[in-house]
């Protein structure tokens, strides 16, 4: 189970008991505090008003996200689990067009953990396909490279660079530098083959200077 699935089923539960609780105090007439017994109907309008506003508060997804994710986040931490990180914060704000905060939260992300290699590949490929910032794309996927991500995510990097460089920057011999990477990395590999029938295509373009 990852955060984002502990804080769903938090989340759901918590609106689930206070959308009980409201109608057990617009239905029933108990009070469900010392304030309303003491106060009458002036202090159960008033934890009723403090439901409401918690229920509220529950359904706005940047606000629940933020509240369930640290709640997740302790609550593994303190009995010493390890789960997948919950990157459903900036993901919110991508979800929203709201590209620049998504990459300010995954910038956070990085703060707390320079090593996250996903924030890092989010944060390019929302300069490559939203922002269509290429030269900073380039430079965020570089930034991914440094972080020593799996075999399989260098060599998407890798193709995502090459991608850059022939189809933004004009610099086909750069992409095909690349490539080349993949090839000496993986020899006689799937990858390398896919490699060099990415280098033939583009040589048989005849762009290269």
């Amino acid at each position: 189970m990852t955060q984002d699935d502990l804080a769903t089923i938090i989340r759901s539960f918590a609106i689930i008991l206070i959308v009980v609780l409201i109608i057990g105090m617009l239905f029933t007439g108990k009070k469900f505090s010392i304030l309303g017994d003491k106060l009458g109907a002036f202090g159960s309008f008033a934890v009723y008003i403090f439901f409401v506003a918690i229920l509220g508060a529950l359904i706005v997804p940047p606000i629940t996200d933020f509240i369930t994710q640290k709640f997740t986040g302790f609550l593994y931490s303190a009995v010493g689990i390890r789960i997948a990180k919950s990157y459903s914060f900036p993901k919110s704000y991508y979800t929203k067009g709201k590209y620049e905060e998504a990459v300010k939260e995954y910038r956070k992300m990085l703060e707390e953990d320079p090593k996250d290699v996903t924030a890092q590949f989010e944060i390019a490929d929302i300069y490559y396909f939203k922002l269509k910032n290429y030269s900073q794309a380039a430079t965020e996927y570089r930034e991914v490279l440094n972080r020593n991500p799996d075999d399989e995510l260098w060599t998407f990097t890798i193709n995502r660079l090459a991608d850059v460089y022939c189809e933004h920057f004009g610099e086909p011999d750069w992409a095909i530098r690349e490539l080349e990477k993949i090839i000496r990395r993986f020899p006689d590999s799937k990858r390398a083959m896919q490699a060099k029938r990415r280098i033939e295509s583009i040589k048989s373009k005849g762009e290269l200077k």
